[in-house]
């Protein structure tokens, strides 16, 4: 198991087990629950499957950014019954279209 990940999953030992089955979907939810996001299963698991089109070593950035854009949007709304939703969408979208790095380029 990637030791990185452990102040995320709270030194839970079961999570951490869970973690090192599955991962990532648990992984993302418990990184949004340390910074006060509330991440839906069903968005962790979106999220999963945009990091299988990059390089491992990319995906701790990448979840680490989708968590501020989801903060970013949320704040940004000014209806407090419309912030988790405006949060969630834009982190949605900008995780979609993402796209991998070129390495014959060297950009994302």
């Amino acid at each position: 198991m990637n030791r990185d990940w452990f102040p995320y999953v709270e030194r839970d030992v079961e999570l951490a087990a869970f973690c090192s089955r599955k991962c990532y979907p648990a992984v993302i939810l418990a990184l949004a629950k340390t910074r006060d996001v509330e991440v839906l299963c069903s968005d962790a698991e979106h999220v999963n499957e945009c990091l299988r089109a990059f390089p491992v070593i990319e995906h701790r950035n990448i979840v680490q950014d989708y968590v501020t854009e989801w903060r970013r949007a949320s704040c940004a709304e000014k209806r407090p019954l419309m912030k988790q939703g405006a949060g969630r969408r834009e982190a949605n979208t900008w995780i979609r279209n993402l796209q991998p790095r070129d390495e014959s380029r060297g950009e994302r």
